[in-house]
């Protein structure tokens, strides 16, 4: 699975593969109180979300998907 993500430094938009990503998720709020998830010191994701809260279920839906796909890769092995 690919994740929409934004250079934090330059707004440049990447994707990456969830499982590639070394991840650190947390929730920051710009000066124009919209928040955004941070993937890690590098990278946030592609979406602003006007609330904290929507953000805070953005970032556990993607910490569901990663931990539902670490999951499935160790029952291949």
């Amino acid at each position: 699975m690919l994740l929409n993500m934004r250079d934090i430094q330059t707004d440049d938009l990447v994707s990456l593969d969830v499982l590639d990503i070394d991840m650190a998720l947390s929730i920051s709020k710009n000066s124009d109180d919209k928040y955004y998830v941070n993937v890690n010191k590098k990278y946030r994701t592609d979406e602003v979300f006007a609330t904290k809260e929507e953000a805070e279920a953005s970032l556990k839906l993607i910490s569901s998907i990663r931990n539902k796909l670490e999951s499935e890769l160790r029952e291949y092995e």
